[in-house]
């Protein structure tokens, strides 16, 4: 049986999907008015918050049993990156919750429930 000695690193495709996700949330509250349409906004918060703690949930999952290989080159970085990433998308996902509410609220007071 032979010990292999290449060095695994950790993947950065967490780190990249989280950056992805957080481009994307950002770009669908960027361009709201353009894409008139109310679901964006929802989708924008799922990615946000959910989608991007998620990755790093991948990240610290990958990197634990990446340590079961003695070889395993950990990349404490990533989870740093990606923990900064979780905070702006939960300030982004804060802006959709906002528009979310806007919307709402012109549609209870248009309805005539306060009345």
């Amino acid at each position: 049986m032979s010990v292999s000695s290449t060095i695994r690193r950790a993947t950065i495709l967490p780190l990249v999907t989280a950056l992805i996700l957080l481009v994307v949330s950002l770009a669908l509250y960027l361009l709201r008015y353009q894409l008139a349409n109310n679901l964006y906004f929802v989708l924008g918060y799922l990615l946000t918050p959910l989608g991007i703690t998620g990755t790093m949930a991948w990240d610290l999952l990958a990197q634990r049993r990446g340590q079961m290989n003695p070889n395993f080159d950990v990349r404490p970085t990533h989870t740093k990156v990606i923990k900064w990433l979780v905070l702006c998308g939960y300030l982004v996902a804060v802006l959709h919750i906002v528009e979310l509410g806007r919307i709402l609220g012109q549609q209870v007071v248009q309805s005539g429930w306060l009345q």
